[in-house]
């Protein structure tokens, strides 16, 4: 018997149409006979929506009209459709959810705590690590504690903190939304005019930012990793190309260019390699993580570990549709077993506190005194 998989993508955030990719490219790759896979498109609007449609590319540029709206409930694993009067109806029982919604409410968590809600097992990171792989400053507490290194930084209240980035570090330097992705938002500054323009603009994306020291003749590489049956699996290293002052959204998903394997030293690369897995084990990752790296003056940075990497990454591990196939059942079956193995888990503490309320401090609760 097939297991039900639903795939949600989409969702309220930046990332929305790159997440559309996503999804619908991984729908195309569980097309087989193990997992009946369902498409679950989040609106812009913040609606939940499941058809056949929904998994054609082509639908979304006609702008046509949704179909079924179904939500998930709290402790139950079945997918509801939503009739015209709000009464809910069953539709299936969901084994699996595949987390393929970028950024704010996808990737930071919230669909990790809707399925741990629910009892579904996800395909990607929990709650604990998608929140903290998304904020970029609590990324650099964490990495800083695991001996990693990233670039300084200074967090931006008001544009006066800009005084403390100037005196630290100064020009150039980068401003970005703390809790953002696929570069939206990020700025290079090179003088103070700049700098302010780009806090504002940052602003306008998150309320937490940040300006980052500028890396002197940097080199980009990224690496990705996963944990399969056989342990944590690491994909060789990456090297975008641009010809802008940094990477930029149209360098990641219209027009850039990628090389790989990336053309850099084996030592390097193996270095590289080695603190993607120490990263993925450090923020206790699951399913595919991307971590993108600066190399500067011999110094390797981590500069953002990206818990729903885009096309979840799957041209790092593969060469055709069919392989990515076989990983995302590797990854499917890897959330089933830690989702049977949290439920094995003790739950319940019966300590009878309600009957012994009255025991310390309980007569305020007497309301007859």
């Amino acid at each position: 018997m097939r297991k039900n998989v639903l795939v949600v993508f989409g969702g309220q955030s930046t990332e929305h149409d790159i997440s559309v990719l996503t999804g619908v490219m991984c729908l195309s790759a569980l097309q087989n006979e193990k997992y009946a896979a369902y498409p679950v498109y989040i609106s812009r609007e913040g609606s939940w929506h499941c058809g056949e449609e929904l998994k054609e590319l082509e639908f979304y540029s006609r702008k046509s009209r949704l179909p079924q709206k179904v939500c998930l409930l709290g402790g139950d694993n079945t997918l509801y459709k939503i009739g015209k009067n709000g009464k809910l109806k069953p539709m299936l029982k969901t084994a699996c959810i595949v987390n393929c919604l970028h950024g704010a409410r996808g990737e930071d968590g919230a669909l990790a705590a809707i399925a741990a809600l629910c009892g579904i097992a996800l395909v990607g990171s929990d709650m604990t690590a998608s929140s903290a792989a998304f904020d970029k400053i609590a990324t650099k507490h964490i990495l800083k504690g695991l001996g990693i290194r990233t670039l300084p930084y200074v967090r931006l209240e008001t544009e006066d903190d800009l005084d403390d980035a100037e005196k630290r570090f100064g020009y150039p330097m980068f401003i970005k939304p703390a809790r953002q992705g696929s570069s939206i938002g990020v700025n290079k500054a090179e003088n103070r005019a700049e700098a302010e323009r780009s806090f504002n603009k940052a602003r306008k994306f998150d309320t937490k930012v940040l300006a980052e020291k500028f890396a002197d003749g940097k080199l980009e590489i990224n690496a990705a990793a996963y944990r399969g049956k056989d342990g944590i699996v690491v994909s060789e290293c990456e090297m975008p190309a641009t010809e802008n002052r940094f990477l930029t959204f149209e360098d990641k998903y219209i027009k850039g260019e990628r090389l790989f394997p990336a053309p850099i030293s084996a030592k390097l690369s193996d270095k590289i390699r080695a603190l993607t897995k120490k990263v993925y084990e450090g923020l206790d990752c699951s399913g595919i993580v991307r971590v993108d790296f600066l190399i500067s003056g011999g110094e390797v940075y981590v500069n953002e570990v990206n818990t729903v990497p885009g096309s979840l990454a799957y041209y790092l591990f593969c060469d055709t549709f069919r392989d990515f196939s076989a990983v995302l059942d590797e990854l499917i079956e890897e959330a089933l077993r830690q989702s049977n193995a949290r439920q094995t888990l003790i739950g319940r503490f019966d300590c009878n506190i309600w009957e012994n309320a009255g025991v310390k401090g309980g007569k305020r609760f007497d309301k007859k005194r």
